[in-house]
């Protein structure tokens, strides 16, 4: 070997140190530890900011209302099980003695659980430097766990798809109920009232009951599914909901031996609707399914979209999402469901049952009267260029409920 070799420094090593790497170099895991706790902190500060406040001070947050009975208000009965950590009611509870204001509250409870997750840094960088590494290689590596996302898709339901965007979600939509242009319900649904709701779910069931929003939204975990939904009139979006399956709410009331279909009636609030002033259907809106298509895994009762609570204008305070039929299959702002024995009429088929039927499953093949259903129009692709797409059987869910159907005619049962 050459004298010259010998004399070159390692790589990535500074002067006067020719034999330590930098990333062995404690200054350099300093910087690094402090520029993930910076990231974090910054991450932590965006979470805050775009978290929407509930719509009551405790429709999704246990946590919250057990938090406010600690503090001595014993005006309010806490709710069983207080989220996942009961430990964070306590530290919580000061909150309710500074205000009473629910958006307050709960802005004041994500800035307290953000500061309480950065600091989490240094409690694991100590855990880390028990393991070998120095406490700034051991704050770096907590600092990137804190950086993880606190929510996660279903791995089951996800899918491959770019999502639409939160903006085309919420803003290009059919709710005829505020009329029938697309930006229509955007506009007027907030004054549809989600506040007090019930939800009555009667008929073929051992244990009809009426149940508050607030029991719904304990009945069964939350989780976030991705969904293709495709329109009847040949555009298709794809989604983030969060929701629970249906099944979870039919279990619940005990269907009978006779229970054999399922009817969804939508709210009906004449003096918030302006669509309802028109007699483009027979309000209020009825939808249906047949009761192992209501059971199935993938039909879901929907509370949020986007990690936030369902807005006004795509069916608040909940709705259904069967992905594998037509939208309008999915019924939105549910205030009655019914087990029944007979198929019954839907909102659509009385008003055009040349048109609609009641199983409005996905179908490439069997075309509606008046248009092709054999490609759609992806919601924001809309460039000039942008070619459609072809609409997949079942909407691309085949292999989960073709079964459902088999030995039917669907160009028949449409």
């Amino acid at each position: 070997m050459t004298q010259a070799a010998i004399d070159i420094p390692t790589a990535f090593t500074r002067r006067g140190e020719t034999d330590r790497p930098l990333g062995s170099h404690p200054l350099f895991w300093r910087i690094v530890a402090l520029a993930i706790a910076v990231v974090c902190a910054a991450l932590h500060w965006q979470a805050a900011r775009s978290a929407v406040a509930p719509r009551t001070p405790w429709d999704e947050n246990h946590v919250l209302q057990m938090a406010r009975w600690i503090s001595g208000d014993h005006n309010v009965t806490p709710m069983t099980g207080a989220g996942y950590y009961p430990g964070w009611s306590f530290i919580m509870a000061p909150i309710w003695w500074v205000t009473h204001d629910a958006a307050t509250v709960y802005a004041l409870a994500i800035v307290l659980g953000n500061v309480i997750a950065v600091a989490t840094i240094i409690p694991l960088a100590l855990t880390a430097k028990r393991l070998g590494v120095t406490f700034w290689q051991g704050a770096a590596i907590g600092g990137l766990a804190m950086c993880l996302p606190a929510r996660v898709v279903n791995a089951d339901y996800a899918l491959m798809d770019k999502p639409t965007s939160e903006h085309d979600v919420t803003h290009y939509n059919n709710f005829y109920e505020f009329g029938t242009d697309k930006d229509d319900p955007a506009r007027h649904a907030e004054r549809m009232q989600v506040r007090p709701w019930t939800v009555v779910v009667e008929g073929e069931a051992g244990r009809p009951r009426t149940f508050d929003i607030d029991d719904l939204l304990r009945l069964a975990p939350l989780e976030e599914r991705v969904y293709r939904l495709r329109c009847v009139e040949g555009w298709s979006m794809v989604i983030p909901w969060m929701g629970y399956p249906l099944s979870a709410l039919l279990k619940a009331v005990e269907p009978t031996g006779n229970a054999k279909y399922v009817t969804f009636e939508t709210a009906l609030q004449p003096e918030n609707m302006p669509g309802v002033r028109y007699p483009i259907l027979d309000w209020p809106y009825v939808e249906g399914l047949r009761l192992d298509e209501a059971m199935h895994p993938l039909t879901l009762l929907v509370f949020g979209v986007y990690g936030k609570p369902l807005p006004n204008q795509n069916g608040a305070p909940l709705r259904l999402a069967v992905p594998w039929k037509y939208g309008f299959k999915s019924a939105k702002s549910i205030v009655r469901i019914r087990l029944v024995e007979q198929q019954p009429v839907t909102s659509w088929m009385a008003s055009a049952p040349h048109e609609y039927g009641f199983y409005a499953n996905v179908n490439p093949e069997v075309p509606h009267p008046r248009w092709s259903q054999a490609t759609e129009r992806r919601i924001g692709e809309d460039g000039l260029f942008s070619p459609r797409r072809k609409t997949l059987m079942f909407n691309g869910y085949a292999e989960q409920v073709a079964s459902l159907y088999q030995g039917m005619d669907l160009a028949i049962n449409y």
